[in-house]
């Protein structure tokens, strides 16, 4: 025995399922989201184009230096040029294949340049001054081609102090020239040409695997933006009719998870759009991070639209309670909503001429699984502590609960309540009324 009793209540099947037909989208989602990520696109366009018209710039000016190569050396750079040129294109089709694609062409190429090189070798005669002509011929070639390579910013970003060192080492070739040791010359030449050769295609490779990730991230981020602004569009359609329609305002049911997930996408954006400053490795974190909030967005609005009909769900409880009631000595003697916030629980004050209170709370429950019920518990504040009288003040209303398609558990007396009257604090409504802090959004 106690004054207060409570029962969990939830939807009947199909009830839920009338009230879910009764709540229908309005607005065309589609559409929103392709406005939204069609503008995103716009923007990524017009970075990447300032990036190809950096790239095409680097690759004018390299081609332009090769002009004061030797002839043998500028024909194995403007193959190679044009090697790498192609297989950066490929990798934008399929990344993950191309680049295995790349690296077995790559491989293929090295080996030709080898062959090259080694004939070009084979044709260096004993005499010293031809020997000599060769060898500075080399490592001039080899200076002018890193020089080309110091100029190309992506040389540092995807290789820090490679070619540095490489030009260090191409300081003993120009040393054994002025030794006389003009054939260790040409050799130390043609290794440090190797290397370079080596260090070409690393950057190349490591670029193309950077422009394709950039790439994948922009357009995952151009669809999280599309959802977000379908999300914030949104409209619902409420009864039988259809007539009318609403906001969905996702953002409120939400209690503002959606705006938290619009920031962190505009932060994302905002990474993405200096995305120079980032590695390959880090455009693919943001990416998995975007995959993450799309996700996250599908679920908020689905959790938003259970909260609606929910909310639609304690006001029709609340109707039933009152119509128990009608032809008995209890009138309604107020109502709220906790902070006066149609997502927050609905409290009914019945009071009858001897000033005898009965407050029933019906209150929201969701579990960490996304489940979701309501919780009504009745607060009895009467003189006799009939438990008869409230029993059968209970069964009314789960029979008028039950005709609304509710499904009620059954009361019981709340948790450590037995022998206590009603919860006094529940009798005072201006309490119920004072704003609330939102709850906790993580979830």
């Amino acid at each position: 025995m106690s004054g207060r009793k409570c029962s969990n209540v939830t939807i009947s099947s199909n009830a839920y399922n009338q009230l879910r037909t009764n709540v229908r989208r309005a607005d065309n989602a589609a559409a929103a989201a392709r406005r939204q990520a069609e503008k995103e696109r716009a923007k990524n366009r017009a970075m990447q184009a300032e990036f190809r018209r950096s790239q095409d710039s680097m690759q004018r000016e390299y081609r332009q230096g090769l002009v004061s190569l030797s002839d043998s050396i500028r024909h194995v750079e403007l193959q190679q040029n044009e090697r790498l040129n192609t297989l950066r294109d490929e990798m934008f089709e399929n990344f993950e294949a191309q680049s295995r694609a790349f690296a077995q062409a790559l491989n293929e190429h090295r080996a030709e340049v080898s062959a090259q090189l080694e004939d070009i070798r084979d044709e260096i005669t004993a005499d010293k001054e031809t020997q000599r002509y060769y060898a500075e011929q080399r490592v001039s070639d080899v200076a002018k081609l890193m020089a080309l390579l110091a100029k190309d910013a992506d040389t540092e970003r995807f290789a820090p102090g490679e070619l540095a060192s490489l030009e260090a080492r191409l300081e003993d070739a120009r040393n054994a020239i002025s030794l006389g040791q003009h054939q260790a010359a040409f050799s130390g030449a043609q290794e440090r040409y190797y290397d370079y050769q080596e260090l070409r295609v690393k950057i190349a490779e490591r670029q193309a695997l950077w422009s394709a990730r950039l790439e994948l991230a922009l357009r995952q981020s151009e669809r999280v933006a599309g959802d977000i602004a379908a999300a914030n569009e949104a409209r619902y359609q409420f009864g039988e009719d259809q007539q009318s329609d609403v906001a969905a305002e996702v953002d409120f049911w939400s209690w503002g998870r959606l705006s938290e997930l619009k920031a962190a996408h505009e932060d994302i954006a905002a990474q993405l759009s200096n995305a120079t400053d980032l590695s390959a490795e880090d455009l693919e974190r943001l990416e998995t991070e975007l995959i993450e909030l799309e996700g996250e967005i599908v679920a908020t609005v689905a959790l938003a639209r259970e909260r609606l009909i929910q909310s639609q769900h304690r006001r029709d409880i609340g109707e039933a309670v009152l119509e128990s009631f009608e032809g008995t000595i209890w009138q309604l003697d107020d109502n709220s909503y906790e902070g006066e916030d149609f997502r927050r629980g609905l409290h009914l004050k019945m009071k009858n001429e001897a000033q005898e209170e009965i407050v029933v709370s019906i209150t929201p429950n969701e579990t960490a699984d996304g489940g979701m019920s309501s919780v009504v518990e009745v607060n009895f504040f009467d003189r006799d502590n009939d438990e008869r009288l409230r029993a059968a003040r209970l069964r009314e209303m789960q029979a008028a609960m039950q005709h609304q398609g509710v499904e009620v558990e059954g009361f019981r007396c709340m948790d450590n309540s037995v022998g206590q009257p009603g919860d006094a604090k529940m009798r005072d409504f201006e309490r119920l009324r004072q704003p609330l802090p939102a709850p906790d959004n993580t979830r």
